[in-house]
């Protein structure tokens, strides 16, 4: 097979020069000015590049070009800050699920969307327990897609504007967060590791409506279906941090779960699965949750205490934020996503100028949605994120 070759047209010295700030801001040296890092989801950039959710996900090939056709669209057509190439397998938001037994519908040009919740009863608990949370499901594939991309990686280069050339061999990761923390696009960090969150999981195995009635009629119920998932997650992080063999250290948990509870239930039912998931693997610990939740972030503040939070949702006031997080938390987010896709230039610029004046002075923050923006945003709507970094976002 010749080899194909992806040209972008972006410097390698801009990647680099892209890296430094984000890495200096991540560290609370407070850069030239604020990153910016707008997260675009496999339903925004799929139509962009031509591809349906069919084709991205009916091959380990297909899905390698489609995630190499997206970093080329969008690193010549999005302003960010944006640098760290990474490919990996990923089956959306549903992989977890669709490996501890939910059925899972992939649809022809939409999300895959959980279509059965296996977890009815105590019964259904015990095979639970015994799925293997490695080979199983959609991990096994997962890990079957990798093994296949690696395979044919030696048939792609990635060519700079200056003329620098990467092969991709060392750029194909296993569940990864690379801040797109499902799609597998440019990113800012690479920490093997990630998952959705025991609750969004749990819901997904027992259905929503359920499993919230649950930790208030049945919570040991609950407590115990949340431990079952939260062990297998462990050994599936675990597994991945091998394989690719990176550090135990570090962990993303997800969970938009987390902010449909009181912080009675939240402390009772919840924390204490994102507190094992976090002292298991230690090191720098990222947490997303992009609903309404400032009546948890005292308890993630102080009793999870997590490094970084990711995505902050644009429901939260700024203030009870930057007095929860500012200067001790890495955070990103709170701008409103419905804002930059519908909103004028002076209505998005403007918020942003406000999230700059909560958050910048503290160092450690990175401008983007909270969470991201729907398919239908224009792309000058999501770069006017760019512009008023710019205008406002220098130290």
């Amino acid at each position: 097979m010749a080899i194909k070759t992806i040209k972008i047209n972006i410097s390698s010295k801009e990647l680099e020069e892209r890296r430094l700030r984000c890495e200096m801001q991540r560290q609370f040296k407070k850069p030239d000015r604020v990153p910016v890092v707008p997260i675009l989801d496999a339903w925004y950039w799929l139509s962009k590049i031509g591809k349906s959710y069919k084709e991205y996900f009916s091959s380990a090939k297909s899905m390698l070009e489609c995630q190499l056709l997206a970093q080329k669209w969008f690193l010549e057509n999005i302003r960010s800050d944006l640098y760290k190439i990474i490919i990996h397998p990923v089956f959306a938001y549903v992989s977890e699920a669709g490996t501890f037994g939910a059925e899972v519908e992939f649809r022809e040009n939409d999300i895959p969307w959980v279509k059965k919740h296996p977890i009815e009863n105590d019964d259904d608990l015990e095979k639970l327990e015994k799925i293997d949370p490695i080979s199983s499901g959609l991990h096994g594939k997962e890990l079957k897609f990798r093994e296949d991309m690696l395979k044919i990686a030696g048939n792609y280069k990635i060519r700079f504007r200056d003329g620098l050339e990467i092969g991709i061999e060392d750029k194909i990761g296993i569940n990864y967060n690379v801040f797109s923390y499902a799609e597998g696009l440019v990113g800012i960090m690479g920490v093997a590791g990630r998952t959705l969150g025991p609750m969004i999981v749990a819901n997904d195995l027992r259905g929503s409506e359920k499993m919230y009635m649950d930790v208030i009629a049945s919570p040991e119920f609950a407590k115990r279906l949340l431990n079952i998932v939260t062990d297998k997650i462990i050994k599936w992080i675990e597994y991945t941090k091998e394989i690719m063999g990176e550090s135990k250290e570090g962990v993303f948990i997800g969970d938009d779960g987390a902010g449909n509870l009181s912080p009675t239930i939240y402390r009772e039912v919840l924390l204490p699965f994102h507190k094992k998931i976090k002292e298991y693997f230690g090191g720098y610990t990222t947490f997303h949750t992009c609903g309404k939740v400032e009546h948890l972030f005292k308890i993630i503040s102080q009793d999870l205490g997590v490094d970084d939070f990711s995505g902050v949702g644009y429901q939260n006031d700024k203030d009870i934020v930057a007095n929860n997080f500012g200067g001790n938390t890495v955070l990103s987010g709170n701008i409103n996503p419905n804002n930059i896709d519908l909103g004028t230039r002076e209505s998005i610029i403007e918020e942003c100028r406000d999230a700059i004046e909560h958050f910048a002075s503290f160092g450690g923050y990175f401008l983007k949605g909270g969470d991201d923006p729907p398919p239908t945003a224009p792309v000058e709507n999501i770069n006017y994120m760019y512009e008023a970094s710019l205008k406002y976002g220098k130290y």
